[in-house]
């Protein structure tokens, strides 16, 4: 594999849209962010303290299967130069403070949370450069609500984006001086141009510290990785069981329950 992207920002930033046409001017392989089989993602809302726990195991568990996704793919088959994803395991940390902080996971659930989730990025190389949408948590309010109108987000509050914006300042700091990953970041409140950003995302590449052998590594070691992953895997399942009711428990893959 040749680079790793990925594209980060608050929800409604315009991640998708962006990482779309990023594919298409750098040839890169786009991976989506999976959202709508999640099956707490719309109770979350309407219960957070109920099930913000076992929403944040399902998306690590999704986010990770979707990196592993993009490190397996076998890219010269089809002449991309390298993968694209939009929002990753890596960033799955800002929405688990989030949760954290406004009480809606508790301190041991916080603490499985970060267990399961230091043995999935153990076996994982960071992306070699990250993008990050700068749009305000009012305008993410209103894309979401009178652009987007998802029904699984209709219950979004404007406190709950204000609170992810600022969880993201860590975790962009930690990607830049723990990770070494090249940075773009960039105003997107009136969207902007892709091709700009298609030339900074090449700079930042150049002056990524990431280095360029760690998905030859991850192929190399990918027996003891599964072995890993399997085991975190199976814990995430449990976990997200214990904390359902026996007469709603959901299998992992459903679709949201509407209404």
């Amino acid at each position: 594999m040749s680079k790793i992207i990925i594209i980060e920002g608050n929800i409604s930033a315009g991640k998708s849209t962006l990482a779309k046409q990023l594919g298409s001017l750098l040839h890169y392989k786009v991976f989506y962010e999976p959202v709508v089989t999640n099956p707490f993602l719309e109770h979350f809302y309407g219960n957070p303290q109920k099930y913000a726990l076992p929403m944040q195991l399902w998306f690590l568990k999704q986010r990770y299967e979707t990196y592993l996704a993009a490190l397996d793919m076998d890219l010269t088959s089809d002449g991309y130069n390298g993968v694209i994803l939009d929002r990753s395991v890596f960033s799955d940390i800002v929405f688990a403070h989030k949760n954290r902080q406004d009480g809606n996971i508790s301190e041991e659930g916080f603490d499985e949370y970060l267990t399961l989730r230091a043995k999935y990025l153990s076996s994982l190389p960071s992306p070699h450069a990250v993008v990050y949408l700068e749009v305000p948590a009012a305008v993410c309010y209103d894309r979401v609500h009178n652009l987007r109108k998802r029904d699984c987000e209709s219950g979004i509050p404007l406190e709950y984006l204000a609170g992810l914006e600022k969880c993201y300042q860590d975790f962009l700091v930690s990607m830049h001086e723990e990770h070494g990953c090249g940075m773009v970041c960039k105003n997107w409140v009136n969207f902007g141009n892709a091709e700009q950003i298609a030339e900074d995302v090449k700079l930042a590449l150049q002056n990524s510290k990431v280095q360029s052998n760690g998905s030859a590594r991850y192929l190399k070691h990918k027996r003891s990785a599964s072995n890993s992953i399997s085991n975190a895997r199976s814990s995430i399942g449990a976990l997200v069981l214990e904390h359902k009711d026996d007469d709603e428990r959901l299998p992992m893959g459903c679709s949201p329950v509407k209404g």
